[in-house]
């Protein structure tokens, strides 16, 4: 989703709709923040397929009014998860550690990689200009492009529309 670990431990239940997620608050060090960094950051992120399945699976393995907590019940801790289950989840991977916030990049990357309109990218991650979009999270990936199936199935078919439309056929 492009979102950050401080947005994704403030997600509520009541935030996640049939076709959205309404990012208007965030859990920084335990403490609920409904200022956000920036204007920008307060946004909508369009629902697929995919990504409805995935919080709906979460959405019924917790007792709160958030959508992840930790296994005790407690407030999603980034700090914890990220010394705990992501450490854990990359050693058993064979993948050299990367900070989570990795996944921000790899979400630009994968959308630019999919011809995501750039406007839609930066309004997604919650951001103001192209700039930090292109200068920050949207390196080049060397053959990232080799693997858009890859990608598009991860995503849904529903993510990109570039990829929705069937091309038009001349005779």
């Amino acid at each position: 989703t492009g979102m950050i670990g401080s947005e994704i431990a403030g997600l509520k239940k009541s935030a996640v709709t049939d076709d959205h997620i309404c990012i208007n608050n965030s859990i920084v060090r335990n403490h609920e923040k409904t200022k956000l960094k920036t204007e920008y950051r307060k946004r909508n992120l369009p629902m697929t397929k995919a990504l409805k399945e995935k919080l709906d699976f979460a959405i019924n393995g917790s007792d709160s009014d958030y959508v992840f907590t930790m296994k005790s019940g407690r407030i999603f801790d980034v700090d914890s998860f990220r010394k705990n289950a992501w450490t854990t989840a990359l050693k058993k991977a064979g993948v050299d550690y990367r900070v989570p916030y990795t996944t921000r990049h790899t979400f630009a990357a994968w959308a630019l990689t999919l011809n995501m309109d750039s406007n839609k990218l930066v309004s997604l991650m919650g951001h103001g200009s192209k700039k930090m979009v292109y200068e920050v999270y949207g390196r080049y990936v060397n053959d990232l492009e080799t693997d858009t199936g890859k990608i598009l199935e991860y995503f849904g078919n529903d993510f990109s529309p570039l990829h929705n439309k069937k091309a038009l056929a001349f005779t």
